[in-house]
């Protein structure tokens, strides 16, 4: 299911703990940091960000919101696997509220506006969050950056992003518009659920494997294109040479 495996749980003295799953790939906050310009390459990108939804739909379906996704929170496995984590912010949609009305609850990042004015998160803003994941991951950027948090969340909710290939021109179309999607202010025109988006994404996949490359050709002594130093000036010694 993608999500990172929970052993136990319990408190020595006034210190609570948790034992979960080792993984010992790191987390994808580390491998946008680490990548060439702190972009992944479009199907790792695609791998990972489909492996989330997994994550997501199974937790969706058991009514859980997350309601915290970012790079920090989705580890890695030592073969390159991806897991969910760290639900400590998740909600059930079953259960009362810890939180207070109105409390802001996620990071400012990677945070839906609904959750950015204190409003009930829902799965939809865990798909903003994806799309705030995907956009970093493509363009090397968060969607939105700022001074301090209330400059981010301001945005969140007001400003309508870049487009993913104004940062990064190799941004394909159809990525782009899924990514822009995702990051809809309306959770209404969001895609209906992390299975859709998956498999958006996984025709995304398919269509990129689909395309054949060209191989560059070297031009052949012979046929009519030069191949060589251009000799400038030198003509009577190119005549003699003939």
């Amino acid at each position: 299911a993608n999500v990172v495996t929970v052993y136990d749980v319990g408190q020595e003295g006034d210190q609570l703990y948790i034992v979960t799953q080792y993984m010992a790939g790191g987390d994808v906050e580390t491998l946008i940091a680490e990548a060439p310009e702190h972009r992944i390459e479009r199907k790792r990108t695609l791998d990972i960000t489909i492996e989330i939804c997994d994550a997501l739909e199974h937790a969706h379906a058991r009514g859980v919101i997350h309601r915290d996704l970012k790079p920090g929170n989705v580890w890695l496995t030592q073969d390159g696997g991806v897991c969910l984590g760290d639900f400590g912010l998740a909600l059930s949609v079953e259960r009362s509220r810890i939180t207070q009305e109105g409390m802001m609850v996620g990071t400012a990042s990677y945070m839906a506006p609904e959750q950015a004015v204190g409003g009930s998160a829902t799965a939809k803003s865990d798909l903003y969050a994806l799309g705030c994941m995907l956009f970093e991951m493509l363009t090397g950027f968060p969607p939105f950056t700022g001074d301090d948090t209330v400059s981010v969340i301001s945005q969140h909710i007001n400003t309508r992003p870049l487009a993913p290939s104004w940062h990064n021109p190799e941004v394909d179309a159809e990525l782009e518009a899924l990514t822009l999607e995702l990051l809809e202010k309306d959770p209404d025109l969001r895609p209906a659920s992390a299975a859709v988006v998956r498999e958006r994404l996984e025709e995304c996949a398919q269509r990129s494997q689909a395309i054949p490359v060209q191989p560059t050709q070297t031009p052949r002594a012979g046929s009519g294109t030069r191949v060589g130093p251009n000799f400038v000036g030198r003509k009577p010694e190119v005549e003699k040479l003939r």
